[in-house]
This record gives C-alpha cells, sequence and structure tokens, in this order.
C-alpha cells in the first residue's frame, strides 16, 4: 500500500487552483472574456453569471483534488521517473488530448478554438509543473 500525505494533497491541491484566478485574470482573462463573448456583457448579465460560479468552484477545487492525488500517486509508485517527467507525459499524454477534443466538440467559435486549447493547455503544463515541483521537494 502506498503511503499517501494528505497535507501535503491538499496543500498543493490548493496552491494549484490558486493560480487559476491569476491565469484567467490578470494573465489571459481579456481574451478568455472575448473568447467566450463576455466581453460586452452588463453588469447585471455578469452578476446572474456569478450566481452559478460557487458550485462550478466547488467542482474544479475537487478536480484539482484528484488531480494531485493521482499525480503523487505516480510521483511515489513510479520513482525511476522524475516528478516532472510524469507530470509532462500526463499533461502530454492525457490532459492535452481531452483539451483538445473538449474544445474542438463543444460550442466555441472556429476562430477561437486554438487560442483556448493553447490557454487550458498551457494553464494545465504550468499547473502540473508547480505541482510536481512542490510534490518532489516535500515527499
Amino acid at each position: 500500500m502506498i503511503d499517501m500525505n494528505w497535507l501535503m494533497i491538499v496543500v498543493v491541491s490548493v496552491i494549484t487552483f490558486a493560480l487559476a484566478p491569476l491565469w484567467f485574470g490578470p494573465i489571459f482573462g481579456n481574451l478568455w472574456m472575448k473568447i467566450h463573448g463576455w466581453e460586452n456583457l452588463s453588469k447585471a448579465e455578469l452578476k446572474k453569471q456569478e450566481e452559478w460560479i460557487f458550485k462550478l468552484l466547488a467542482l474544479e477545487a475537487l478536480s484539482t483534488l484528484v488531480m494531485i492525488t493521482v499525480l503523487t500517486f505516480f510521483i511515489v509508485s513510479i520513482p525511476d521517473y522524475s516528478a516532472l517527467s510524469l507530470a509532462l507525459l500526463i499533461w502530454i499524454g492525457f490532459m492535452v488530448p481531452n483539451i483538445i477534443s473538449g474544445v474542438i466538440w463543444g460550442a466555441d467559435k472556429k476562430e477561437w478554438q486554438a487560442a483556448k486549447i493553447m490557454i487550458l493547455s498551457g494553464f494545465n503544463l504550468v499547473a502540473l509543473i508547480i505541482a510536481s515541483y512542490i510534490i518532489s521537494i516535500w515527499i
């Protein structure tokens, strides 16, 4: 049985989760708003969007916790590979293909698909690199 450090998993999950407001705010927020057609919404329309955001954030927090738990499991279980190598393999083998599929089969306008794929893939790459680094120095 693999011994998982749950305190570390929670801390790394919180750090990873906290990256999103930066990535989708000051870094790519304006472009993200444009991609989704939200840049011209009135304050009332934006307020309406915020009504369901907490449910989505709770789901995102849970999915981040699952992602970090699985990443930790792989890092602990496969010591022959560095944490960064495993993170990159997970990213390129699982995350990028799923992001591409979700975008091309979603309702996104074709002119924004490449940008959305790059923003989401970049976010996940940075998140996994940061998480794998913290996990590797913690364990």
